[in-house]
């Protein structure tokens, strides 16, 4: 039984080494400290190391140099046989996984890694946020997966001077310049599906032609079973789609919705369900912030803190058949665990963008009293760690509670 856990674990970290291998193949994601030259033997060597352990596991292993002595005959069948079993598992490895190993990107389907990071190079984008939010959580957790350059601009929750620029006032708001063109982008699902429709495209076509494609009428009227639709449909040439990126591609537009119109409304009651945990969440949020002075931190910090609460009344009203808040979190926790069934992410191999939406809806509550509720009470910390890992590009550690 023992050896059967160990071979499946091997079977896990050998699959990662893959991907590792796979994936930085490309000069973008050359490891730190890695040249080129180089860069393919360092990548190589786990997988070999991997390769032996399984060869191990499953009785391939070689014999002590005593044993070799007296069967030396049997040396050449033995190392046959273990060459034939890794080169096999390889082969069936590649073949199902070499399509899906795209280097850090949260696509349902193939993407050009190298094109696609090349359509960051003259642009500088900016996010306007609320560390804290979890709309604004999303959309800084899809351009850290998908490693798109961009500089952070907290925004004030009462005064929001930040903005004061565009007539939207709500946030995230992301402003893309390059050159003299300045593009402004609303709303969150409206920012993911348009970048990724660019990242995706193939045909060269500008960022702007792209953005068009999401009209401003849809991204604020989020009323319109039409609109809602729309902000999480990415603008692909589906005649290059295969039958089964098409159902990923409809699976991870359904998903992205619930995040939105579902996950996403029982956050507020949770976070902020008494004045006593509004303030607490406050007061861990102002952290982040940039103040002109003590009166101006004050006012985020007790402004924010009863603003949330009543805005929380409201969403639990609508959004919250129980009345305790908790069970409905826990509810679309097991809903979205459920889900996932035996796989990684949602994306299967790599998370696509419906893991990266709940992830970034979820990790608003990490740091607060209620997170460690919610490990003890759901089955999320695994997937939720390990999207986590992804995201930052860091190894993945699930903690003991």
């Amino acid at each position: 039984m023992l050896n059967v856990l160990c071979l499946r674990q091997s079977l896990r970290q050998w699959n990662r080494n893959l991907l590792n291998v796979t994936c930085t193949g490309s000069k973008v994601n050359s490891p730190k400290g890695v040249t080129d030259g180089a860069k393919t033997p360092n990548l190589i060597q786990p997988l070999l190391n991997q390769t032996r352990t399984l060869a191990s596991l499953t009785g391939f292993q070689r014999k002590t140099s005593s044993e070799d002595h007296n069967t030396s005959k049997s040396k050449l069948p033995i190392g046959l046989l273990t060459a034939l079993f890794s080169g096999g598992v390889l082969l069936i490895y590649l073949k199902q996984q070499l399509r899906e190993a795209q280097c850090h990107s949260t696509f349902s389907v193939p993407v050009d890694d190298q094109h696609a990071q090349s359509k960051w190079k003259d642009l500088k984008i900016k996010l306007y946020q609320y560390q804290t939010c979890p709309f604004c959580s999303k959309v800084r957790s899809f351009l850290l997966a998908n490693r798109i350059p961009f500089e952070i601009v907290e925004v004030h929750p009462i005064t929001k001077r930040e903005i004061k620029f565009s007539q939207y006032k709500k946030v995230p708001i992301v402003v893309m310049e390059n050159g003299d063109q300045r593009m402004q982008v609303n709303d969150s699902s409206v920012i993911i599906s348009a970048l990724s429709s660019y990242i995706l495209d193939q045909g060269n076509q500008k960022l702007d032609t792209v953005l068009c494609e999401y009209s401003e009428e849809k991204e604020i009227d989020e009323k319109l079973s039409a609109g809602v639709k729309y902000r999480h449909t990415l603008n692909l040439d589906h005649g290059l789609l295969t039958d089964e990126d098409e159902i990923h591609v409809e699976n991870e537009a359904e998903w992205r919705a619930w995040a939105d119109n579902h996950l996403v409304h029982i956050i507020s009651p949770n976070v902020y369900r008494t004045l006593g945990e509004s303030y607490q969440s406050f007061k861990y949020h102002v952290h982040y912030g940039q103040y002109k002075n003590g009166f101006d931190k004050s006012l985020a910090l007790y402004g924010g803190t009863v603003a949330m609460w009543l805005v929380s009344k409201m969403l639990k009203k609508k959004h919250c058949r129980d009345q305790d808040v908790r069970i409905v979190l826990y509810q679309a926790c097991k809903q979205w665990t459920d889900a996932l069934k035996d796989r990684d992410y949602m994306g299967g191999v790599t998370p696509d963008l419906s893991d990266i939406s709940v992830f970034g809806v979820l990790s608003v509550m990490e740091g607060l009293p209620i997170w460690n509720e919610i490990l003890e009470n759901t089955s999320i910390k695994d997937w939720y760690y390990r999207t986590k890992g992804y995201v930052y590009e860091q190894e993945y550690e699930s903690p003991t509670k």
